[in-house]
């Protein structure tokens, strides 16, 4: 570790670091946060380390990731008036029960944490916890960042209604690009040895160095091997993912990576499976949410995509399924909002590796290649909504992917698959 003053950090990597402000949205109200920044330009370090260093962290502390969960109130505790069409609310159980009887017994997962701290009322009866603080400086408490502390909860509470009998091993760090590579790390090398990793944060690609994902994607290789999956949120603002560009077509990172499980989002709405979006956040100073998704401008076009070639797809593109972000009521309290955004699909989907990690006595490891080649009834393909970019379409789309998994069916027909690898 390299430690010195500010003009010694910028001589010794020919950099340039300034002091920024940052809004937070870990808390209940708006809080400005000061942080350093460097030019996001390529560092400076001597020959005979070049080859050898792979990225210099630590300088640049702005906030890296952002929550990808989505809340809004209870209706029928601020007394709302009732929506035109029928909104249908789920609880994870009942999603949990349509694939099969697994309980993720003997399970380990993974959840990165860049915020908030576990309320314990967010956690299923007898559920296995361990918390490991990462690079947080001073431990958080419960009700430092009340948003964030809803956003542990919501993993917690969709992983414990999934897989009730899974491990569950929270890893906080902080929002940095330091903090996320050493969480991502540090889970990955766990002696407890978790089969799947779900990160519930990110943000626009442009938003990150380059070197902070490039990283992160040797990471996620690197538990590929190891036979871990990895799910992340893809985002819960639409095409754009960028509420200060609208305009703008770019998408989440670390989603976008193509050793990742990219999970967008679906709700219910008159019966129907749809796009999930959100447009009374405007009521709230807040601009219309959706499922995150489209085209990467940093990972090229993997193999496995190469059928979207035919539709103009030339890049990586997110998501690769979808599951229910509509809100779930994660306590009893009807002042806790029901909570959701792509926040809630990303551990669903890894409740659902888990239970097929169980079934198979095995760790299915980069699944994701996998899901590109099942048959079309493995999934609920949603035809209905957009994310202002994209239109919900037959087959695979930029909004829900190739849909949401199929239960049990998903899950047989993903076993034989895997049994003829």
């Amino acid at each position: 570790m390299l430690q010195g003053t500010v003009a010694d950090i910028e001589a010794a990597f020919d950099t340039e670091l300034t002091i920024a402000q940052q809004p937070s949205e870990t808390h209940d109200r708006a809080v400005s946060r000061t942080f350093r920044r460097r030019k996001n330009k390529p560092l400076w370090v001597p020959e005979p380390l070049a080859g050898k260093i792979h990225g210099v962290f630590g300088m640049d502390n702005r906030l890296e990731t952002r929550m990808q969960m989505h809340t809004r109130p209870r209706p029928e505790f601020f007394g709302m008036e009732k929506p035109d069409v029928e909104q249908t609310v789920l609880d994870a159980r009942s999603i949990a029960q349509e694939f099969g009887p697994e309980d993720g017994s003997g399970q380990v997962i993974a959840l990165l944490e860049f915020g908030g701290r576990l309320d314990s009322r967010f956690v299923v009866e007898g559920q296995p916890i361990h918390e490991v603080d990462v690079t947080v400086h001073q431990a958080r408490r419960v009700g430092d960042e009340p948003r964030a502390d809803i956003e542990v909860g919501l993993g917690v509470h969709v992983l414990g209604n999934v897989v009730p009998r899974a491990e569950i091993v929270i890893f906080y760090a902080e929002n940095t690009s330091a903090g996320f590579i050493h969480a991502l790390a540090t889970a990955i090398h766990d002696e407890r040895r978790p089969s799947v990793i779900c990160i519930p944060w990110g943000d626009h690609e442009r938003s990150w160095t380059a070197q902070a994902m490039r990283v992160a994607d040797e990471l996620f290789a690197e538990a590929n091997s190891k036979g871990m999956t990895i799910c992340c949120a893809s985002g819960n603002h639409r095409s754009a993912d960028d509420e200060s560009d609208p305009e703008a077509l770019q998408v989440d990172f670390p989603a976008s990576s193509p050793h990742v499980v990219a999970c967008g989002g679906t709700m219910i709405r008159n019966g129907r499976e749809v796009v999930w979006e959100d447009k009374s956040a405007p009521e709230l100073d807040k601009p219309d949410l959706g499922s995150g998704g489209g085209e990467s401008t940093q990972f090229a076009r993997p193999e496995w995509q190469e059928r979207l070639a035919e539709r103009g797809w030339t890049r990586r593109a997110v998501p690769d399924l979808a599951g229910y972000a509509d809100g779930y009521e994660i306590d009893q309290d009807p002042r806790t909002p029901l909570a959701g955004g792509t926040s809630a699909a990303a551990p669903q989907f890894a409740g659902v590796i888990a239970r097929l990690n169980q079934r198979l006595n095995t760790r299915v490891g980069h699944i994701t290649p996998l899901l590109y080649a099942l048959p079309e009834d493995a999934f609920t393909d949603v035809l209905h909504g957009d994310n202002t970019g994209y239109p919900a379409t037959p087959g695979w789309d930029a909004c829900t992917g190739l849909g949401s998994p199929n239960g049990s069916r998903f899950l047989d027909l993903l076993e034989a698959e895997l049994r003829r690898e």
